[in-house]
């Protein structure tokens, strides 16, 4: 018996910002990067047969992924209203908060 993809697996499409070294397009439009790599190589893991990629602006990230424009966007820190409006993943990476300062040391 043949395994058969589910329909979720036929396509997925991966929206993402211009957000250099995470995910960024070439000059010839093709989606390069951290995040990008990452989302290939679990989506192909987990049997997608076609990812696309979508150039999008951040303020567009989380209102597409809901009307069903794309599939699943580029990270983004998890807030609680954030957490509302979709299904987070478990955490690929994590930042500490922390200040940079330019100028004299005191």
């Amino acid at each position: 018996m043949q395994n058969q993809a589910s329909s979720w697996q036929e396509k997925v499409t991966f929206a993402y910002i211009d957000e250099p070294p995470f995910a960024a397009p070439t000059a010839e439009g093709r989606a390069v990067g951290a995040d990008v790599e990452l989302a290939t190589i679990i989506l192909q893991r987990l049997g997608v047969r076609q990812i696309e990629t979508r150039l999008v602006t951040f303020a567009d990230l989380l209102p597409g992924v809901v009307a069903g424009r794309w599939t699943m966007n580029t990270a983004m820190f998890i807030t609680p209203e954030r957490n509302e409006l979709v299904a987070f993943s478990r955490p690929i990476w994590a930042l500490a908060d922390g200040l940079i300062l330019y100028g004299k040391a005191v």
